[in-house]
């Protein structure tokens, strides 16, 4: 059986990408091309003969009026001593920072929905395709990834949380990104977060007073031991799954805040985040169980 990618660019599946990047020039020229494209210019009324008539047609000088205006530079550039109305010069010649303002800006001046829509998923895919390390939330703000595999895990995790039950864990999820995003990162205060919203999860799901390993083997073994009564490799893969998480509990517990007891130090990047990504997958699969 050939398990190999089908369809995808040859860079993106066999050469090494490294650590994300701030910026790139060709980052830039992709964006570029994607925003000089008409369908996502605002549009204006056709007019005939000084009267409106029942189309509209794109308004390419629309977005740069709204780019000087709301990030102040101006989007004619002087290339060789001949001006240039170009969006390749523009993204060109502005900093990183606004850059990124400029990808809000446009959705922002791109007033109906279906070309905001396109435009972020496009934009994003470029982001991803050339590993930088932001990314395009669904109303056009930009945002820092702090790692791919961590933002993956928060979202899968969020997506079942939207019910007000989850509300208290949600928002103890929410305030790990301000803590990875601090200078220098809060990795203990990002871990305890994690550790909050299962701890919230199974107090609702069980009315336990803490999360410990001891407990949840208890309280989670016998309610997947009876769901998956009639289904013994469930029953054996489950309570392993159960196993990993009374070790990541026990990995947790050593950069929670106990009375008395000495501040822990910042734990490396490498092994937060991968503490972090599984108590979000932990967070996902209590969920599920909490809808059993």
């Amino acid at each position: 059986m050939n398990d190999r990618p089908t369809g995808q660019r040859f860079s993106l599946t066999y050469i090494s990408q490294g650590d994300p990047l701030e910026d790139s020039d060709t980052m830039r020229y992709r964006l570029a091309k994607l925003l000089g494209k008409d369908k996502y210019q605002p549009r204006k009324p056709q007019m005939k003969y000084g009267r409106r008539t029942s189309g509209f047609m794109a308004n390419p000088s629309a977005l740069p009026a709204l780019l000087e205006e709301e990030i102040g530079t101006q989007f004619r550039t002087t290339v060789n001593g001949r001006i240039q109305s170009s969006w390749v010069h523009f993204l060109r010649k502005i900093p990183p920072t606004k850059v990124l303002d400029t990808i809000t800006v446009a959705y922002r001046g791109m007033v109906e929905a279906s070309r905001q829509g396109d435009f972020i998923e496009q934009a994003n895919r470029i982001l991803r395709e050339e590993n930088i390390a932001y990314e395009i939330d669904v109303e056009g703000g930009v945002h820092p990834v702090i790692d791919r595999a961590y933002a993956a895990q928060k979202q899968a995790a969020i997506l079942g949380m939207s019910e007000p039950r989850y509300a208290l864990s949600l928002a103890r999820i929410n305030e790990v990104d301000g803590a990875l995003m601090a200078s220098p990162p809060n990795y203990v205060q990002a871990i305890r977060s994690v550790f909050g919203a299962n701890e919230n999860l199974f107090k609702l799901m069980f009315d336990a007073h803490r999360l410990d390993q001891r407990s949840a083997n208890d309280k989670i073994g016998r309610l997947l031991q009876a769901n998956y009564a009639s289904h013994p490799s469930m029953q054996r893969s489950s309570a392993q799954i159960l196993r990993s998480f009374g070790g990541w509990i026990d990995a947790a517990h050593h950069y929670r805040h106990e009375e008395g007891a000495e501040e822990p130090s910042q734990p490396a990047q490498e092994l937060a985040i991968v503490l972090i990504s599984q108590g979000l997958s932990f967070v996902r699969w209590l969920v599920a169980i909490d809808k059993f």
